[in-house]
Parts: structure tokens; sequence; C-alpha cells
């Protein structure tokens, strides 16, 4: 009887051993966003845990994630933009690891100069001056944000042409009230005068100085100097 109690004993701890070296661990995979150097917001939060092969539907910057100089145009697996890039609602099959996504940024292209705006608005009669960056390489499919509001972040203007569009980023102290609205603009450039601009708000002529018809922006362009591309 002892021999036989044993013998199921010794069985028994081998098919533990056994069962214990054959256990599958099943560990979950996590998304984690980074802002990559941004200068306000927050990054999107995936509170979802993923297993090898899943699905992961790439979030979008759903924190206002912005970066002075530079426009939020989706993410990259490397900080640098040298890895696998996404925009917001891709799909991929999550591997056995945790993945970061990093925010890619695309810098604005200025031209070389300082430019002189004024501005100014109802409740502050007085017009006021200020230096201003000209960016030539946005459209505004890249910078509407909805509601009339023209932004590409923070200071960010536009300033229209008569068939086409550049942006200024204004570098000194504006008022912060959210009730003040641009109510005109004008601008002193070597180029062809500014038409019109919006900033939080549509801009109108009959408010501040009367805004004559710009010229057509050249088909060609403008040289960093303000001068038609010949």
């Amino acid at each position: 009887m002892k021999r036989r109690l044993k013998t199921v004993l010794i069985i028994g701890v081998a098919l533990a051993l056994l069962l214990s070296a054959c256990t599958i661990v099943i560990g979950y995979s996590r998304v984690l966003y980074d802002d990559n150097g941004s200068n306000s917001g927050s990054v999107p939060i995936d509170s979802s845990r993923y297993r090898y092969g899943d699905t992961v539907l790439v979030l979008g910057n759903t924190g206002n994630l912005t970066k002075n100089g530079s426009l939020f145009v989706g993410w990259n697996t490397e900080p640098d933009g040298s890895g696998r890039a996404f925009s917001p609602g891709d799909a991929f099959s999550i591997g056995s690891s945790s993945v970061v996504l990093y925010a890619r940024w695309m810098p604005w292209t200025s031209i070389p100069g300082e430019w002189t705006l004024s501005y100014k608005w109802d409740t502050d009669p007085q017009w006021r001056s200020a230096i201003w960056t000209i960016y030539s390489d946005k459209t505004f499919t890249d910078n509407y944000g909805g509601a009339g509001v023209w932004d590409i972040s923070g200071n960010m203007i536009q300033l229209l042409y008569n068939n086409g569009t550049y942006f200024y980023s204004y570098s000194g102290t504006l008022y912060t009230s959210s009730n003040n609205t641009w109510n005109s603009m004008q601008g002193t450039m070597s180029g062809p005068d500014i038409y019109g601009a919006t900033h939080n708000g549509t801009w109108s002529a009959e408010r501040g100085v009367k805004a004559s018809r710009a010229p057509e922006l050249p088909s060609g362009g403008l040289t960093p100097s303000g001068e038609p591309v010949k």
C-alpha cells in the first residue's frame, strides 16, 4: 500500500512539474503616445490592453498638442521621424511589445526679414504695431480650426491676397481676452499690400481703416525679399 501511494505521489509531482513547464503566460501590450517636444496640450491616452496580433486604431491629436514653429502632422514610431508613420485613424497589428508613437512636427518655412503689422479692436481704437514672421508654405486646409477661426496655434494668423495666402506668427504681447477679435489690420511689406486677415473672428473692412482690393499674388510666388519671382 505504501509503495502504491509513493508511486501515485511521484506521478502527481511529475504531472505538476510538467504542467508548470507548459504553462503559457499571456501578456498584454500597450500603445503610448509621446508629445515629442510640444509646447502645450496633452497626449491622447489609449487605455486598451492588446494581445499579440490585435488591431490598433491610431488616435488623433485629441489633446491639442502644439509646438512653436511647427504643425502637427501625425505620429511616428521614432522621435526623429525615421520610423513607421501613422495618421489619425490608421490601423496596425500590434506585436508582443508595447509601442510608443511620437508626435510628428512639420516646421513652417519662414521668409527672412521683419514684417510690421498694425492692429486694433473696437474696445481699444488705438493702432498698435508688432513684428511678425511670415510663412510661405501653409494652406487653409492645414490650419482651419472651424467656426471662422483660421489659426495654426497660439498667435498664428493668416493674411490673404486676392488669390493666395500667407501666414504670420506674432512674437510679442497681445491682449489675451477671449472677447477680443481682430477688427481690421494693415500690413507693411516690400511686396503687395495685405488684403485681409482673420484671427478668432471674421476680418471686416468696415472697421478700422478702409481696405482696398489687393493685387493678385504673382503666379510664380514671391522671393524672400517680397518681389515677384521672374
